[in-house]
């Protein structure tokens, strides 16, 4: 089983392929973080895009290039997830919420 320290690793070993897809600053959340992972655990993957190029094409490239590498589903979350505009301030509280919990625990590479 893929181990945190392996995936770290790996995405490091592959930072110059994921930037040429348009992502930087990439970290790991979920499970993988927190050293608790199982064999059918996804990979949790926080990133931001280059807000210059193809934001979905990129978004699409590098989610495909991560289970393509791992053989495992990857869900991807960008920054930008967190800078949307909610229609009721319990979605809005919500958001928050989350987003400070993926924050405080985030790995990045």
């Amino acid at each position: 089983m893929l181990t945190r320290e392996e995936l770290l690793k790996s995405l490091k070993d592959n930072k110059e392929k994921l930037e040429m897809l348009g992502a930087f600053k990439i970290g790991i959340f979920g499970s993988y973080a927190k050293g608790t992972a199982t064999e059918d655990s996804d990979i949790d993957i926080l990133l931001e895009l280059n807000p210059e190029g193809d934001i979905y094409g990129n978004y699409c490239n590098v989610k495909y290039f991560l289970e393509e590498l791992y053989n495992k589903k990857v869900d991807l979350l960008t920054t930008s997830h967190f800078r949307r505009n909610y229609k009721t301030e319990l979605a809005k509280k919500h958001n928050e919420i989350i987003q400070k919990k993926i924050m405080a625990s985030v790995i990045y590479i």
